[in-house]
């Protein structure tokens, strides 16, 4: 067995939730009985299962599953839009289904594209069509659909000759409905040549001893980057682009009547979608990244979940155990990805999904973390080292960013210095709309030992490097900032001078600060006051008002108070009291909830992890979401990412490790890409 290059290594799956709370486009019913059951269930123990990443960042490929096995054919790679000999590959792997990990690389073939690929009754597989390119990289596109199909054999493990198809088609989809093979949707591209979109449509008896094409009865209609799927004993054709532009409609054939019907259309946009029948039941993506369901002789589609990552010119397969869905590879609006999941399709259960990547920082804890766009950006922290804690040989300057997409970490550029517990914020697409304020840092006038900083810089993703920015009025670390509208927010913290040994001298900075990011001359102006100091907290922004939860007041003593900060009228008022007086906890919003996690609780100066996750609405108050996490959280850090808390692991020496969980009571944020 051959391993993913690269060393990726195994990448678990766990926590994630088959239904969410609420959604547009579903019915009030369906949304009552996802409350329910989420509720039902909301402190349910975790489960884990282990899927991995594909070898490489592929999409408009084949996939298909049949016994213990995932096949995977061809594709696209490189940059999106760019066709030539090399970014189009005849590579082909399977991946073991039981283990969930180990990839054997098969023979290649015909480098192609939008080709498809369909497990057969005698758990051989069958690729049929697909693009070919003839043009070096550089040159102008000299693009060309096959009728090439074949057939490989996994007890020969060999390639072997099937009938062609009677035109070359690419952009189609095919599917083996009881044990018929059939063809619909594409075009024929001829290079120079204007394209002709296919009225035809086929079938062919895959279990027959010479199988042959027929002619079915075509569609009224033509369409290419379309997905076919069994629906029950039907075949059903859905979305696509057709010559009026994307389409979300949902064709069904009838093998027995020999005619085509209409089904009720995909609740999305539906190009290049994906989708996959189970029963009864048809499954079906949307580029946004919600996945539906459509039931027999149901008049809409049911919203099911969320997939971790939006995606389209991807697959899907059908877990072995029949009740999850694999979604794999694809294109998201950032590039090609490699991230597989698995999705519960008929159980509210709690499933996180688990990445350990290599890392070639040294940062163990302590750093600034931004989510924007499709990367997590991971700046400075502390090496966790023996020895002195606040000595400047603990600090780094490293800055990383993780791709969401292709799953890769790499180094993004240095920091002026090495610093540790900065506050970070980012707002807007653009790659330098963010901000590394305060934090603690080589302290000029004590050699061995650091200091709080007031200085402050933006990081610039494209240009690698990092620009000075307004200081803050007065140096802090441990402090908190937030976005709201176009301005940034600047809450409690300290100023903290350490002695060797730990100990070290502390002040409290009460005012409440801000920052206009559209000012032609931005700076931090002072708004109203803390009524007492406040350190080591968390905070998450819900609409008009901010929230500050948990944290310490002077010295090791627990704030007394949370409190919500509203933005309109800049007053404060109190919290319902949560549950536990938490320290360092990690706090985001998601929608409308509020989640705690990660932090821990006091006594005397002895910390103790809280291995729980808690969640906080305006209207139903604080509730238990999880009892125990399956893993330490003592350093972890926590943000939101659409409708998913993401947990950042940097304690393992030479790997990160990343865990998404999607809360039972979560609220589905809408929109593409994995990010903003």
């Amino acid at each position: 067995m051959h391993q993913p290059p690269n060393g990726l290594g195994h990448a678990t799956l766990g926590l994630s939730l088959a239904l969410a709370a609420s959604t547009a486009g579903t019915s009030q019913s369906s949304v009552q009985a996802s409350v329910s059951a989420a509720e039902a269930q909301s402190s349910a123990a975790p489960a884990v299962v282990s899927p991995t990443s594909l070898p490489r960042a592929i999409s408009s490929f084949g996939a298909a599953a049949t016994g213990d096995w995932l096949y995977v054919f061809g594709g696209h790679i490189g940059r999106a839009h760019q066709h030539s000999r090399d970014n189009i590959v005849g590579s082909f792997w399977r991946l073991n289904l039981r283990d969930g990990h180990s990839w054997e690389q098969l023979p290649d073939d015909m480098p192609l594209q939008g080709t498809a690929l369909v497990a057969c009754p005698d758990g051989s597989v069958i690729r049929i069509g697909g693009l070919d390119a003839r043009n070096p990289k550089g040159e102008k596109g000299d693009l060309h659909s096959v009728a090439d199909v074949k057939r490989f054999d996994p007890k020969t493990m060999r390639w072997a000759a099937f009938p062609p198809l009677p035109e070359p088609r690419s952009s189609h989809d095919a599917f083996v409905v009881d044990g018929k093979l059939y063809v619909c949707g594409g075009w024929n591209l001829r290079g120079k040549d204007e394209p002709i979109w296919h009225q035809t449509a086929w079938q062919c008896d895959v279990t027959a001893a010479e199988p042959k094409w027929k002619p079915m009865p075509a569609p009224s209609f033509t369409r290419r980057a379309c997905a076919i799927a069994r629906f029950g004993h039907r075949v059903a054709l859905l979305g696509g682009i057709d010559d009026m532009g994307t389409t979300a409609e949902v064709s069904l054939y009838d093998p027995m009547t020999g005619q085509w019907s209409d089904a009720p259309e995909l609740p999305g946009e539906a190009f290049g979608t994906a989708a996959y029948g189970v029963g009864d039941a048809l499954f079906a993506t949307v580029m946004d990244g919600r996945l539906f369901r459509l039931e027999t002789g149901a008049t809409e589609w049911q919203f099911v979940t969320n997939l971790t990552m939006p995606r389209f010119f991807h697959r899907m397969a059908l877990a072995p155990d029949g009740k999850e869905l694999i979604a794999l590879g694809g294109a998201s609006r950032s590039g090609h990805m490699r991230h597989i999941e698995y999705v519960p399709l008929f159980e509210d259960a709690h499933r996180m999904h688990e990445w350990t990547l290599p890392f070639p920082g040294d940062a163990t804890y302590r750093s600034a973390i931004i989510v924007q766009g499709d990367s997590l950006l991971i700046f400075g922290g502390n090496k966790g080292r023996k020895g002195e804690r606040f000595s400047p040989e603990q600090l780094t300057d490293e800055a990383f960013a993780i791709d969401l997409v292709s799953m890769r970490v790499r180094p993004i550029g240095k920091l002026p210095e090495a610093r540790q517990s900065m506050a970070a914020v980012s707002w807007g697409r653009k790659p330098h709309q963010n901000l590394l304020l305060g934090g603690l840092g080589p302290n000029p006038a004590a050699e061995n030992l650091i200091h709080t900083k007031a200085s402050s810089f933006s990081f610039d993703r494209r240009a690698a490097k990092t620009n000075a920015a307004v200081a803050l009025p007065s140096p802090r670390t441990q402090f908190q900032a937030v976005t709201h509208g176009h301005k940034v927010w600047v809450f409690g913290g300290t100023d903290f001078t350490p002695e060797p040994g730990g100990r070290g001298k502390s002040t409290y900075p009460l005012d409440v600060l801000s920052y206009d990011t559209k000012a032609e001359e931005p700076k931090f102006e002072k708004s109203v006051a803390l009524a007492a100091p406040r350190r080591s907290f968390g905070a998450a922004v819900i609409g008009d008002k901010v929230y500050l939860i948990g944290g310490l007041a002077k010295g090791f003593r627990a704030a007394e108070h949370c409190e919500v900060f509203d933005f309109g009228t800049q007053e404060f008022t109190d919290l319902p009291a949560p549950p536990k007086q938490w320290v360092s906890p990690q706090v985001a919003a998601i929608g409308d909830t509020i989640y705690v996690a990660c932090g821990g609780t006091m006594k005397g100066q002895r910390f103790a992890e809280d291995l729980s996750v808690t969640s906080y609405h305006p209207d139903r108050g604080w509730r238990t979401v999880v009892d125990e996490l399956p893993f330490s959280t003592r350093h972890v850090q926590m943000r939101a990412v659409r409708d998913r808390l993401v947990f950042v692991d940097m304690r393992q020496k030479s790997s990160i490790t990343l865990r998404s969980m999607r809360p039972a009571d979560a609220t589905t944020v809408m929109g593409a890409g994995f990010g903003h």
